[in-house]
């Protein structure tokens, strides 16, 4: 995502970095499996949410022609790609990934990204795809909306009314309709505070308000409510703060992740172009790619690289292989992003959306 000078958010691609590492993490280490270290991680997607309501806000009133196509082109290809090779490996070693069902239902439901239940879990095939029927169905809301109201200003307060009052029916009455279900959760509330910070931080920068302030106190602050995001995050997991039988998952790991995100904001002014933020912002960059391909870094390393080594591995060789696994997972990202999926955006944004760009743009979920 370009700023409106044209440069890099840089802050909220180092946070794209992190939360999609985090969600690598996560997978590490399901519950008495894996590699043995305690389980959190999963916030990363709300963290994404977050930024994709900043993002989609943004691209609303700067880039609102094209909008569907241009989302489309940027999430559909490469999760197909991902998709299909899931169904391949599911069917080349069945005994090794036991949870996941293939069938013609499934993989139509799966590419248009309609929720659906398997006997083991939810669907889709990929099974990181499900945070997607979220983002597809935010998606379409703010186009619809953006269309209806024809402003992005009016459109986006529309789409922000409607998903609101979606959450609200499932706290007051779940549906027992699977599919009415999965749209009634509070998810939809950090797209929505993406959407409320972007205002809030477009505001300030054209009033030269708290996040275009100075590159030392605004840097300070934004690194403390950082810490402290992430430290409640990490605490809602390890101590189990919210057990209750309502969807609260806002309270746990949205705000927070809210939280991180404004602190992200605060440090921009402060961070600097260098070899290390380079990195950084290209990690954020294969994001993405990171999120929808980690899996197969995972299911190889541990299930049959690290097979039969993991259960009697001590303290120090799990952490070592831990480590090598994010690392592959975070090359395996940054090799997909660039000779896969760089060249797809490119293509797809030439014929479709006339665009002479690189397609590598901030833009991306």
């Amino acid at each position: 995502m370009a700023t409106a000078s044209g440069g890099t958010v840089r802050s909220i691609q180092v946070l794209r970095a992190i939360a999609a590492t985090a969600v690598v993490y996560f997978h590490c280490n399901p519950p008495g499996g894996g590699y043995g270290f305690p389980q959190t991680g999963a916030w990363g997607v709300d963290i994404f949410f977050v930024i994709s309501g900043f993002i989609i806000a943004r691209t609303a009133f700067k880039r609102p022609e094209g909008f569907m196509r241009s989302r489309i082109i940027r999430v559909v290809p490469i999760y197909l790609v991902a998709t299909v090779l899931t169904a391949v490996a599911v069917a080349a070693f069945p005994h090794r990934i036991n949870s996941t069902e293939v069938s013609p239902d499934g993989l139509l439901k799966s590419a248009l990204f309609i929720p659906y239940e398997m006997a083991t879990r939810p669907g889709p095939i990929l099974e990181a795809g499900w945070t997607l029927s979220y983002e597809m169905f935010f998606y379409v809301v703010v186009a619809l909306a953006l269309l209806a109201t024809g402003s992005a200003k009016r459109g986006l307060t529309v789409a922000a009314v409607l998903l609101f009052l979606l959450v609200l029916s499932g706290w007051v009455s779940p549906s027992g309709w699977y599919l009415v279900r999965f749209y009634q959760s509070s998810l939809f509330l950090e797209f929505l505070s993406g959407i409320l910070l972007w205002a809030a931080y477009e505001r300030s920068r054209v009033n030269q308000g708290v996040f275009a302030g100075g590159r030392t106190s605004g840097a300070v602050t934004g690194v403390i409510m950082i810490a402290v995001g992430f430290t409640l995050l990490v605490a809602a997991d390890t101590w189990d703060l919210f057990s209750a039988g309502f969807d609260e998952r806002f309270v746990q790991y949205g705000v927070p992740s809210v939280l991180v995100v404004v602190g992200g904001l605060l440090t921009e002014p402060a961070l600097s172009a260098g070899r290390w933020m380079r990195l950084l912002v290209e990690l954020g960059d294969a994001s993405y790619a990171l999120y929808l391909f980690h899996p197969f870094v995972i299911l190889f390393l541990s299930r049959i690289a690290f097979d039969s080594v993991l259960p009697g591995a001590g303290l120090g060789l799990r952490v070592v292989m831990l480590l090598l696994a994010i690392v592959l997972a975070l090359v395996a990202s940054v090799v997909v992003n660039r000779c896969v999926d760089g060249p797809i955006q490119t293509r797809l944004r030439r014929r479709l959306l006339g665009s002479t760009s690189s397609g590598k743009v901030m833009s991306r979920v």
